[in-house]
């Protein structure tokens, strides 16, 4: 028996006790008859492994592991003539290529309310300035709520809400994706041809809409995820989560009003200015190396179909006058729940019509109702296990375009944390399988902390 690869790595998250960690598994891997190599040598700063080999004069080393002698003690030579993004960071960084314009898949993460605000996930702006989470959730009505002292509190939000740090602990951990959402509003600020002063609300917009009074300055922020994406090897996927009029009533989707209404499809103004953004923000960083591509609307709810799929042309068309090779993302309805499976979707913008890189974006959840919702963790399990598996299956035989999983995350109702490991790792290997990929809902609460789940 031979281990070929192990290492130290571990989520224990207490560095003073790697070394005891590390003597553990050397002391249980000396059983293997044949003996063992290490993962790895180097991560490519000259930095050994903690693994040594025997201490032996060099003539006689090799003469006596080949003979059986002695047992194999060493390391793997990894991403060196075979390359690995993760280990081997410095030549995509370098060279400002993120690791996903190869042929792996996207393994990534949302941002989720750094620029669309959700009260639920980072609640300070609204806790801090006693605006009221239920009626004035989403950006605008905290907009509204927070008055003169908004431009402050929204700098101070998205300056320390991610940071470049964040995408430094992405890339460290594998993530060649941010699945980034926005307004359609904060593409104009710095585009002078369209906005000499600043803000949708003096800019000359093509569309009658309302309301355009939003506060300025996210898009100096959309410019630093594409440098640092390019930094740090990651692509970045621009998600249109809060179009005029709302998708879907929703707070990520930054409705004018309490209850929030639907109004995206009520007016043909709200679905011509979708497109008009959308092909800003291509015309902005289609040349930007970082660029993945465009989500063209994100869980669109009771909206007519076939209104959602002239915007979706649309919308296609604006973005390929700027951008050839990204990849354009489109949500089926959440509300009623599409599965992609439906024949208005799998006949619907395909390669052999003629369009490219068009994937569908999913987004499986277990903690919102339906049956993936369980009050038991082999429940809960066994739905990723059999009907996430074959729901994806599904998928694949019916619908030529690729899919992506948009948003997915470790949420539960079985209440039991003992078993949100085998839970999470139920979820990533049945993602896997989705063509183009996933990308996890969602990186921080605003506290720093990490997805629980990029292994």
């Amino acid at each position: 028996m031979l281990i070929g690869e192990w290492s130290a790595c571990n989520h224990f998250n207490n560095p003073g006790r790697n070394g005891d960690f590390t003597k553990a598994e050397v002391n249980v891997y000396n059983q293997a008859s044949l003996g063992w190599t290490f993962w790895s040598w180097t991560g490519g700063q000259s930095a050994t492994a903690p693994i040594s080999a025997q201490s032996q004069c060099e003539k006689d080393r090799l003469a006596n592991v080949k003979s059986g002698k002695t047992k194999v003690v060493g390391p793997n030579i990894g991403s060196w003539l075979v390359l690995e993004a993760w280990m081997a960071g410095n030549v995509w960084d370098s060279n400002g290529v993120p690791p996903v314009h190869s042929k792996t898949k996207v393994r990534g993460s949302n941002l989720g309310s750094w620029l669309v605000m959700e009260s639920w996930m980072a609640p300070q702006p609204w806790d801090e300035n006693d605006c009221n989470k239920g009626t004035q959730g989403g950006s605008y009505l905290l907009e509204k709520c927070l008055g003169n002292i908004a431009p402050a509190v929204l700098q101070k939000h998205w300056s320390t809400f991610i940071t470049e740090n964040d995408f430094a602990e992405m890339s460290k951990h594998g993530v060649n994706v941010v699945r980034v959402p926005i307004g359609w509003w904060q593409i104009y600020l710095y585009l002078n041809i369209y906005d000499p002063q600043g803000g949708a609300s003096k800019a000359k917009l093509n569309y009658h809409i309302t309301p355009t009074d939003y506060h300025v300055g996210g898009l100096a922020y959309i410019d630093k995820a594409f440098e640092w994406g390019q930094k740090y090897g990651i692509g970045i996927l621009l998600g249109m989560h809060a179009a005029p009029g709302s998708q879907n009533g929703n707070d990520h989707s930054s409705p004018a009003e309490h209850p929030g209404q639907i109004n995206w499809d009520k007016y043909p103004a709200n679905i011509g200015q979708t497109v008009e953004s959308m092909e800003l923000y291509a015309q902005r960083y289609a040349e930007k190396e970082a660029l993945f591509g465009f989500c063209l609307l994100n869980e669109p709810a009771h909206i007519d179909i076939g209104k959602l799929q002239d915007y979706y042309n649309r919308a296609y068309a604006a973005v390929r006058k700027h951008s050839a090779d990204s990849h354009i993302v489109l949500n089926p309805l959440i509300t009623p729940f599409e599965s992609g499976t439906e024949s208005h979707w799998t006949g619907f913008m395909n390669p052999d019509q003629g369009f490219t890189k068009v994937a569908m974006d999913l987004h499986y959840y277990s903690c919102f109702g339906g049956g993936a919702d369980q009050t038991n963790p082999d429940g809960a399990i066994g739905y990723i296990n059999w009907d996430r598996k074959n729901q994806i299956a599904d998928y694949h035989a019916k619908n030529p375009k690729q899919m992506l999983i948009g948003e997915w995350s470790a949420c539960n109702h079985f209440n039991n944390p003992g078993r949100n490991g085998d839970f999470t790792k139920a979820e990533v290997n049945v993602y896997n399988q989705a063509s183009l990929g996933w990308t996890f809902w969602s990186w921080t609460g605003g506290q720093s902390a990490t997805a629980p789940c990029f292994i």
